[in-house]
């Protein structure tokens, strides 16, 4: 139980370290925001800005009462990685990737359940209106595979359908 404490207390302080730096280099620490991956998790981000280099995680939830047939609930969870290649006072251009997981249930039975798994590679560009404010568009392609959990049946493999975009916001502190 200490070191799960000492490991919680050292993140805290280094994402405080990062946080304190926010002001003094443009918009660089931790961000909240808005975004869709290429494959199509879309939800609440928290960006982690270091400079050279960022990482993006998702969090997506979806729960639909369809009257007619079934309850439909679906829980996302994706990562991202963006390399900065290029960068200006206001804007700045990156490539990366990312890997994503979907979970899907569907009740009554008839409807199946299943787990869904994403790779992407994209070229982002985010500009930023304010120093704390950013908007960035992705574009780039993605794979996406799965199964079906109660049967074991695939669902399928294939590209995304060529190049996708998708854009978000990120509000860093």
């Amino acid at each position: 139980m200490r070191k799960v404490k000492s490991m919680l207390l050292s993140l805290f302080f280094v994402v405080l370290s990062l946080t304190n730096n926010a002001e003094a280099q443009n918009a660089k620490g931790i961000g909240v925001g808005v975004e869709k991956t290429l494959g199509g998790i879309a939800g609440a981000s928290l960006v982690i800005d270091m400079g050279q280099f960022r990482v993006d995680v998702l969090f997506h939830f979806d729960y639909r009462n369809r009257r007619e047939c079934c309850d439909y609930m679906l829980f996302g969870f994706a990562g991202r990685f963006f390399f900065v290649l290029h960068s200006m006072r206001q804007a700045d251009f990156s490539l990366g990737g990312g890997f994503g997981v979907i979970a899907a249930s569907n009740d009554p039975a008839p409807y199946y359940d299943y787990v869904a798994l994403q790779l992407e590679c994209a070229m982002q560009i985010r500009a930023f209106v304010v120093p704390s404010f950013a908007i960035h568009g992705s574009l780039g392609l993605a794979i996406s595979f799965g199964e079906d959990i109660n049967t074991g049946v695939q669902l399928g493999e294939g590209w995304g359908g060529g190049l996708l975009g998708s854009f978000g916001a990120t509000y860093f502190f």
